[in-house]
C-alpha cells in the first residue's frame, strides 16, 4: 500500500483530530456546497444553519471544542489557515456574529448557542462521531443537507462514503510506486538491496505520485506549523481550553530546565 507523508501528517486544532479537526473540516466542506447551491434573493435571508452533533461527539464535543470548531469551519476557516492567527480572538469575533457570509448579496443566519446541537440521543448507526449539517429554509424546511462523520485522523466521511471505508487513511496500491512494502523488514531490506536509505525510497514513492513543488511545500508548511506550536507552548500560560482544568507546563518545565541544565522529569511528575 502508498500513504502519502502529506496524509499521514497533518496540520490539526487541539485537543482532538475526532472531535475537533474532524468536526472543523466537515463545517467547511458543508458551508462550500451551500455556496455551490449559488442561492439568491430575498427568500433566503431568513435562512439558517444547524449542526446536529451525534454519539460520541455530542458527549464529549464540549470537553474537545466540538462546537468552536464547528463554527470556525462554518466560517471558512481550516487549520492550517489558523496557525499563526490568533485563534481565540478569531473565535470569539465569530461566534457574536450570529451570520455566515455565503457572498457579497447573502448572510445565513448561524447562532453557535442555538444552531448546534448536542443530541445525546441515540448515535448514527454507521459510526459514533456522526454530525448532521442542515440549511433550513424560513418555513422551518430543510433545503439542504450533509450527514458526515469524523472517522479518526482529520480524516472524515459523508453517508454515501462510510459504507465503502475500509480504513480512515486514503491509500492506493502498493504497484503505484517502485518501492512497495508491506512490513518493516521488506522496507527494510529492500533499502540494504538498492543501497539507498528508508528516507530516499519514500521520497522516490512520493514523487511517483506529487510534483516535487507539491511535497516539499507540504512538508515544509507541517514542520512550520510544527515550529509555530512549540513556540507558542513554550511562551503560555494558564489553563488549557476545554474546561478540564489542566494547567499549561510546557513554560514552566522549560524555564526549570533553563535554571538547572541537570533537571529531568518523568513522567509520574506528569498527568498525561
Amino acid at each position: 500500500m502508498f500513504i502519502s507523508v502529506l496524509e499521514l501528517f497533518k496540520i490539526g486544532i487541539g485537543p482532538s483530530s475526532s472531535h475537533t479537526l474532524g468536526p472543523m473540516v466537515a463545517a467547511n466542506y458543508f458551508i462550500e456546497r451551500i455556496k455551490n447551491l449559488k442561492i439568491t434573493g430575498s427568500n433566503h435571508k431568513k435562512d439558517f444553519i444547524r449542526c446536529t452533533l451525534k454519539g460520541s461527539l455530542a458527549f464529549t464535543g464540549k470537553g474537545h471544542s466540538t462546537d468552536q470548531a464547528v463554527t470556525l469551519g462554518l466560517h471558512g476557516h481550516l487549520p492550517d489557515s489558523l496557525t499563526d492567527k490568533d485563534v481565540a480572538g478569531t473565535f470569539k469575533q465569530i461566534w457574536e456574529s450570529e451570520h455566515i457570509c455565503i457572498d457579497k448579496n447573502l448572510s445565513i443566519s448561524f447562532n453557535p448557542d442555538n444552531d448546534i446541537i448536542f443530541d445525546k440521543g441515540a448515535p448514527l448507526p454507521e459510526h459514533p462521531n456522526g454530525m448532521v449539517f442542515e440549511l433550513i429554509g424560513h418555513d422551518n424546511k430543510t433545503i439542504y443537507s450533509e450527514t458526515y462523520f469524523s472517522i479518526g485522523g482529520g480524516f472524515i466521511n459523508t453517508l454515501a462514503e462510510i459504507s465503502q471505508l475500509q480504513t480512515p487513511l486514503k491509500m492506493q496500491s502498493s504497484s503505484s510506486c517502485k518501492y512497495p512494502f508491506d512490513s518493516t523488514n521488506s522496507m527494510l531490506q529492500m533499502a540494504k538491496e538498492n543501497h539507498i536509505s528508508i528516507a530516499q525510497m519514500k521520497q522516490i514513492n512520493e514523487l511517483e505520485h506529487l510534483a516535487e513543488s507539491v511535497l516539499f511545500e507540504g512538508m515544509d508548511k507541517i514542520w512550520q506549523a510544527m515550529q509555530i506550536c512549540l513556540e507558542k507552548g513554550l511562551q503560555s500560560e494558564g489553563i488549557l481550553p476545554g474546561g478540564l482544568d489542566v494547567s499549561r507546563r510546557a513554560k514552566d518545565l522549560y524555564r526549570k530546565r533553563q535554571l538547572k541544565p541537570t533537571f529531568t522529569i518523568s513522567f509520574s511528575q506528569v498527568r498525561l
